[in-house]
């Protein structure tokens, strides 16, 4: 049984009063983990009092966004077949203690079990804000803390069973912007303007 990392539901919204995309720093990432626990997945899942933290991996190379498409194999059938702008999943014990660093473990576990990254490295993920979204249910348990990754040489998708994967310009991901799930449509503009 998986047990996933969450935060009081009422902490996040006295700390981010605001929703869509929220620039944050390294004290405010500290911050929201004040509260956190690990609870089962399946008891965090629809339960408005907790948000599961999930680190967000925007990969960017030249100036392309790593877009990938989840495919029915996934768990998260609410995602299936959306664009993602974002490598991530949930935080679990495997991560290790729930310190201030907790948040970029996970990230680093997620980007290496999903792509393959020539020369990855985890000081080069990058902090930027989070994404406090609730106008889906899926958006509504998690909340997205969100990192930049800029990357060169080779990138491959791992799961190919789970997606697939290319890098895309921002171009390409507005006239697509459809098909992006929710957090991908909230971060795309951000890209575009270079704030983030």
């Amino acid at each position: 049984m998986e047990h996933v990392l969450v935060v009081p539901n009422e902490q996040v919204q006295g700390f981010l009063s605001q929703t869509g995309f929220v620039a944050g720093d390294r004290a405010q990432l500290e911050a929201i983990l004040v509260g956190a626990q690990y609870l089962e997945r399946n008891l965090a899942e629809g339960d408005p009092r907790y948000r599961q933290l999930i680190p967000y991996v925007v990969v960017l190379q030249s100036g392309l966004v790593l877009t990938m498409q989840r495919l029915k194999a996934q768990s998260e059938s609410r995602l299936h077949m959306k664009l993602s702008c974002g490598v991530g999943g949930h935080i679990n014990p495997c991560d290790g203690p729930m310190d201030e660093v907790v948040i970029m473990r996970a990230a680093t576990r997620e980007v290496e079990e999903e792509v393959y990254i020539q020369n990855f490295e985890h000081d080069l993920l990058h902090f930027v804000g989070f994404i406090n979204d609730d106008s889906t249910a899926v958006s509504r348990d998690h909340l997205g803390c969100v990192y930049l990754l800029n990357v060169q040489g080779l990138v491959e998708i791992r799961e190919t069973d789970m997606m697939t994967g290319a890098f895309l310009c921002i171009s390409e991901l507005r006239a697509r912007f459809n098909e992006l799930e929710s957090w991908s449509q909230l971060i795309l503009p951000k890209l575009e303007n270079g704030q983030v």
